[in-house]
């Protein structure tokens, strides 16, 4: 059958209307004072969760982004904690040094430095904490199978609340 009655309920969340509530009755009765108390009742929380899910699928959306330029970037994009604990590298990483991502995700950053240049390895990584200067420079590092290469490393701190949190 035919709908007898319908009623609109506007869907507002800072000021704009983001959709419509629509309910539909077959019987030719009036809404009741009731249904409208709870259709204002709930309206503002529908209207936060609908701006919510918008707002999660444009940043999973901006994140693929990212995601698909790290991963693609012809260099090793990483990221450590102030110990040197390494909480993110991209692919890139097998192909130049033979370590996985997974591998190397968790490890010390200085642990592929070879003995002779770990000491100027550590002390260009607390220059970068103290944000004296840009961790630059190259290393001479293992690789997973033995040998050695030298590496060119630029990075900088990355800020919180105004503190070093890693680089």
């Amino acid at each position: 059958g035919r709908l007898a009655e319908s009623l609109f309920f506007p869907l507002l969340f800072k000021e704009q209307v983001i959709g419509m509530l629509h309910f539909g009755r077959y019987a030719r009765d009036r809404f009741a004072a009731s249904c409208m108390d709870f259709l204002h009742r709930i309206a503002p929380q529908i209207a936060m969760t609908i701006d919510n899910m918008l707002l999660f699928h444009a940043v999973s959306e901006e994140k693929a982004v990212y995601k698909h330029l790290i991963e693609n970037v012809n260099e090793v994009v990483f990221q450590a904690d102030p110990k040197g604990t390494i909480l993110f590298v991209n692919h890139r990483i097998q192909d130049i040094l033979g370590y996985t991502p997974e591998e190397m995700t968790g490890a010390n950053f200085f642990s592929c430095v070879i003995p002779e240049d770990l000491e100027e390895a550590k002390a260009a990584f607390r220059l970068t904490l103290r944000r004296e200067q840009p961790l630059s420079g190259e290393f001479r590092v293992f690789h997973k199978q033995g040998a050695v290469l030298t590496i060119s490393i630029y990075t900088r701190p990355i800020f919180e609340d105004g503190r070093t949190v890693g680089m």
